[in-house]
């Protein structure tokens, strides 16, 4: 049985008088294991980087690096810098980690994959990713496999881990946490010269390549195939990625996936929308912005950057403050442009456009602003949002309109959940994202809407870190209120995401200890 996915994000929205169906309180007892481990395969310890790259934070958006070589050392440090631990912390009788790449109640649906041809230092095949110890699960070896100039990632999700704790809106935060990891992977791979594109690469063949069809998985703890992505030079072989589902499907898996939790709540709306939404692999052709990218030079390494992401968990009003300028370099790396990440993975055509509740942006009056990503969406977002909109241009070549003036902290608070850190910082998010008619066209693109939010969210948390302020992705918020408040009126368009940018404001009561402290014998290497 499979669900409309409109009919599923009318379900699965939240409202004034009601929110999304949910477990209502969390049963510690069932609590997810957040790393997956394939207890049987062998393990490959990857090294830690003994030196961060020395590219500058402007590097990570630009690249322009030499390609590194595809070897053992510099795959390690790409699964470091992107997916790996970022520090672990503690109070007294808990102790849990944090990771390059954020999640919704760091909770971590997702999982990394590696299909390796040509690689020094590694046998061909296919590969898990385990971020606990950074090291590689050997699922299958391919003898004869290919790949030249590059190596392949799969992104997966654990519907479990999401849903234990958001119920049936779960299945959103799960496809966010993917675009999230896309962009970190994107990312992570300017710093060592690589490229990273979505290869046309849909559900089922996915499955074959990662033998999730011979994989006996732990009841209700399956994994679901999302998307796949080219890391090196130049564009993904297509040939070789074909050739793939052949010889993948002739090789032996090896590994049992771990237990994740003692019991289950099934929530079988996820599952069937996840089916609706299957995705074929066939992509948009995207419309590039063609101003030049403005660039700044900036202070910090872009691995240090990477390496202090956190999220805010609550702000200081006073200090949230950004300069017109910074703001602008904000705007500047959100448009799609052909040779800048991490919108350069070509997903396919933007699709979100982000609305801005400025709070504190020094030089600029606060009210509700927007950003066009597309400027073939243009006319009927001016059509479809409410009427009273001004579209002042602010900074044309950034595509920034001015909608309505005003203090808007009261508005971004109470709109995403009453949390009050949506109306204490700098400023706030909303993302609208063409809906209806996409889906009306493909249902898979469902979830490269979000894939696209979760892009623009780490985008924003690493432009957050750079102006030395932190940012939040919010996915608690009142779908239909924001609708109303935006004048939208049919589901062409629907808001998806959230966000909000300020001062942190650090618990002092957590202490953090180095990311890896637990393994020992490759720290002392």
């Amino acid at each position: 049985m499979t669900t409309d996915p409109k009919a599923y994000h009318q379900e699965s929205k939240h409202g004034y008088q009601r929110f999304a169906p949910s477990p209502g309180f969390l049963d510690w007892d069932t609590q997810p294991d957040p790393f997956r481990l394939f207890h049987g395969a062998t393990h490959l310890k990857l090294p830690f980087l003994q030196r961060d790259p020395k590219a500058t934070a402007e590097h990570l958006f630009v690249g322009g690096l030499p390609a590194g070589d595809i070897h053992i050392n510099v795959i390690a440090a790409l699964l470091e810098l992107s997916m790996g631990l970022s520090t672990w912390k503690e109070v007294p009788g808990s102790r849990w980690a944090l990771r390059m790449n954020p999640s919704s109640g760091n909770l971590h649906p997702t999982e990394a994959y590696l299909v390796i041809g040509n690689c020094s230092g590694l046998d061909p095949g296919v590969y898990h990713y385990a971020p606990y110890d950074h090291c590689l699960e050997q699922r299958c070896v391919l003898p004869d496999l290919k790949l030249d100039k590059g190596f392949l990632i799969s992104l997966t999700s654990i519907f479990w881990r999401e849903s234990w704790k958001y119920g049936e809106r779960a299945f959103r935060y799960c496809l966010l946490d993917v675009g999230h990891a896309m962009a970190a992977l994107r990312f992570a791979a300017n710093l060592l010269g690589w490229q990273v594109k979505v290869c046309e690469a849909g559900d089922d063949l996915l499955s074959e390549f990662l033998g999730f069809t011979k994989t006996h998985w732990q009841h209700g703890e399956s994994e679901h195939p999302d998307v796949l992505l080219w890391v090196g030079e130049g564009d993904p072989p297509k040939t070789g990625i074909l050739q793939l589902k052949g010889v993948c499907s002739q090789a032996d898996f090896a590994g049992s996936p771990n237990q994740l939790s003692s019991n289950h709540h099934h929530w079988e709306r996820i599952y069937e929308v996840a089916a609706a939404t299957k995705r074929s692999g066939m992509l948009t052709t995207p419309h590039w912005v063609t101003a030049p990218f403005r660039g700044q030079q900036y202070e910090d390494s872009g691995a240090a950057i990477i390496r202090r992401r956190r999220s805010a968990v609550d702000m200081e009003i006073q200090t949230s403050r950004l300069a017109r300028k910074q703001f602008y370099s904000i705007l500047d790396v959100l448009l799609p442009r052909q040779h800048c990440a991490p919108f350069d993975v070509a997903l396919g055509d933007s699709r979100v456009h982000p609305v801005f509740f400025l709070h504190n942006v020094q030089g600029m009056n606060p009210g509700l602003y927007i950003q066009v990503r597309n400027q073939q969406h243009l006319a009927e977002l001016r059509q479809l949002l409410h009427p009273d909109f001004l579209w002042e241009p602010v900074v044309p070549e950034l595509a920034f309109y001015r909608l309505l003036p005003g203090d808007m902290r009261a508005a971004a608070a109470q709109l995403s959940c009453g949390q009050e850190i949506c109306g204490k910082g700098a400023f706030a998010v909303s993302m609208p994202a063409r809906f209806g008619p996409e889906l009306d066209e493909d249902a898979g693109r469902y979830r490269e809407l979000y894939w696209e939010a979760g892009c623009i969210g780490q985008a924003l948390y690493l432009q957050a870190e750079i102006h030395g302020l932190r940012g939040t992705g919010i996915g608690c918020f009142f779908d239909d209120p924001v609708h109303s408040f935006l004048g939208i009126r049919t589901n062409d368009y629907q808001a998806i995401y959230h966000f909000t940018v300020g001062s942190p404001v650090e618990d002092t009561r957590i202490s953090s200890r180095a990311p890896y402290f637990h393994v020992k014998d490759r720290l002392q290497d």
